[in-house]
C-alpha cells in the first residue's frame, strides 16, 4: 500500500485473526509497531479476538497488560469479553472470574456468557451458578443461560437441581425454541425442526439416517453422547 493509516492496520490484522491466520495478525501488528504507528482501542479488539480464538491465551494476556500498561488505553467490555473467552474456552475458569471481578467496567451479557460457556464445556458447578446467576438478573427472560445451566447440573449428575431449572423457566414463561434448518430442492423448500416428524417423507428421512448411523459404527465411529439433546432441552 503507497498510504498506511491505523484504520488498514487495524483492517488487516482482524481479517487475519477471523481466518485463523493468528501468527500473521501478531506479526504485522510488530511491524505497525515497528513502523510507528500507534495502536488503538479498536488494535487491541483485532488482536484479542485473534488470540481468543486461536487458543493463545497467555499472548492475549499479555496484550491486555500492553494496552493498559504501555499505551494507557483502559480496557472496555469488549477488551474484556475476548480475554475472558480465551481463558473459559481452556478451562482456565477461576482466572477468567478473577478477571471479571477486577474489571473497571460493569460486566454484560457478553462477558458472563463466555464464562458459563466454558464452565458447561469443562463442568465447574460452582463459577457456572454464578455467571448463570448474574446473567438471569441481566435478561431473565433469555432461555440459552437457563438451559445451560440445567445443562451444567445434568452433566454432575445433579437432576434435581436441573429439574429446578427447568420448573422455573416454565414459571417464568421462559421458552427455548427448536432449531430448525431450511434446505430447497428442485424449487421447494423443506423444513427440518428438531425432534420433529411432520415431514411427508419422515419415515424415508430417519430410515437413510439410521441406515447412515449404521455404516458409521461398522467404520468404527463410536458417538459422544455427553452432549447429547434431549426432549427436556425444548422448552
Amino acid at each position: 500500500m503507497d498510504y498506511k493509516d491505523v484504520v488498514s492496520w487495524n483492517t488487516i490484522i482482524k481479517t487475519y485473526g477471523l481466518h485463523a491466520r493468528q501468527t500473521e495478525a501478531l506479526s504485522l501488528f510488530s511491524e505497525m509497531q515497528e513502523d510507528g504507528w500507534r495502536p488503538n482501542r479498536i488494535t487491541f479488539i483485532a488482536l484479542l479476538s485473534a488470540c481468543s480464538h486461536g487458543g493463545l491465551v497467555d499472548e492475549g494476556l499479555n496484550f491486555l497488560q500492553l494496552m493498559i500498561m504501555e499505551y494507557r488505553i483502559v480496557p472496555d467490555v469488549e477488551h474484556y469479553t475476548c480475554v475472558v473467552d480465551s481463558l473459559a474456552r481452556v478451562g482456565r475458569l477461576q482466572e477468567a472470574y478473577d478477571l471479571i471481578k477486577s474489571m473497571t467496567v460493569k460486566p454484560d451479557d457478553c462477558v458472563s456468557g463466555a464464562l458459563l460457556g466454558g464452565c458447561r464445556i469443562h463442568g465447574n458447578v460452582s463459577l457456572g451458578e454464578i455467571a448463570a446467576n448474574h446473567l438471569m438478573k441481566l435478561k431473565p427472560q433469555h432461555p440459552g443461560y437457563h438451559v445451560l445451566l440445567s445443562n451444567i447440573y445434568k452433566d454432575a449428575s445433579r437432576e434435581n437441581e436441573a429439574a429446578q431449572v427447568r420448573a422455573e423457566m416454565k414459571d417464568r414463561g421462559v421458552f427455548k425454541f427448536p432449531g430448525c434448518s431450511w434446505i430447497e430442492i428442485c424449487g421447494e423448500f423443506h423444513n427440518f425442526m428438531t425432534a420433529d416428524k411432520s415431514h411427508k417423507k419422515c419415515t424415508n428421512i430417519y430410515s437413510t439416517l439410521d441406515g447412515l448411523t449404521e455404516q458409521l459404527m461398522v467404520e468404527g465411529y463410536v458417538p459422544n453422547l455427553e452432549f447429547k439433546v434431549s426432549s427436556e432441552n425444548l422448552l
